[in-house]
């Protein structure tokens, strides 16, 4: 038969599945990441089925994530480090991911859509923190008497529309985003946790200071000693009570159905109060 070249579009496919797997840290490229590189290339045979069949980018990258999440590193340590030493290439935050951190990730993508923006930047990534209203880092803003709302204006007030509606297959971060996740994994790190919360991409929004994002914490005061003591407190006052945590395991796989649960149902109050329901 000799050799059968690759189609055009097989390429692309090919292209796709290993930014993929850059974007999630990986050093291979598996199943997972062609079959998002599948969804991505919009015009083969195979695009189309996938979407005849209703199968979404951003739901298939979801659920991709939350397996990997769920599933349990054999030596965390190390994929920790894997994972920074590759961050500079893509997202590489979700070996080790925790609900708050995935839910604030979710949630700044919204920000992104809400915004017609075709890239995720630090201001989409704070304005995620400021909405998901629960978390290490939210206590720790709280705890420094920052009002979340007030972040909230402060961001909006500075950004503009875009004038073209945007679709979520593809949303590159900006190169300061990525900063703000190389340092979240750098703090996690440092404190050594083997997982990735809320609370170390707060610090890396703070660190990094020359982002939207940055400059805003700065102006209502918020400091990277003063965060970081925060966070120590909170999780040595949780381990002194003796509180499991979820943080340092992963989610379980009922701890994400319910999680997908909780989503769904704020959805739908959302919707229900856009529409006066």
């Amino acid at each position: 038969m000799g050799q059968l070249p690759f189609t055009p579009r097989a390429k692309k496919v090919l292209e796709f599945a290993l930014e993929e797997a850059s974007w999630l840290g990986h050093n291979y490229i598996g199943t997972e990441h062609l079959l998002l590189g599948l969804i991505r290339e919009q015009e083969g045979i195979a695009a189309q089925v996938l979407q005849n069949i209703k199968v979404r980018l951003e739901d298939v990258r979801e659920e991709i994530m939350e397996i990997l999440c769920a599933e349990e590193a054999a030596e965390p340590a190390q994929r920790l480090h894997s994972a920074t030493s590759t961050v500079s290439s893509g997202v590489s935050m979700f070996d080790r991911c925790t609900h708050h951190a995935r839910r604030l990730m979710s949630l700044a993508r919204e920000e992104v859509l809400r915004f017609n923006h075709d890239y995720i930047g630090t201001d989409h990534i704070l304005l995620g923190l400021s909405e998901e209203g629960s978390g290490v880092a939210v206590d720790v803003l709280k705890n420094l008497d920052v009002d979340l709302k007030r972040i909230r204006q402060e961001v909006e007030k500075r950004l503009s529309h875009g004038t073209t509606m945007v679709t979520p297959e593809q949303l590159p971060f900006t190169p300061r985003a990525k900063k703000v996740l190389e340092l979240a994994l750098e703090e996690a790190g440092n404190l050594g946790h083997n997982y990735i919360g809320s609370e170390h991409l707060l610090l890396g929004l703070i660190r990094e200071r020359e982002g939207l994002a940055g400059k805003v914490l700065r102006e209502m005061q918020v400091r990277f000693h003063d965060a970081h003591t925060q966070i120590v407190e909170l999780v040595e006052r949780r381990e002194e009570r003796g509180e499991s945590r979820q943080d340092s395991r992963g989610p379980s796989r009922e701890d994400l159905l319910l999680e997908r649960i909780r989503d769904l149902e704020e959805r739908v109050r959302k919707l229900e109060e856009k529409s006066g329901g």
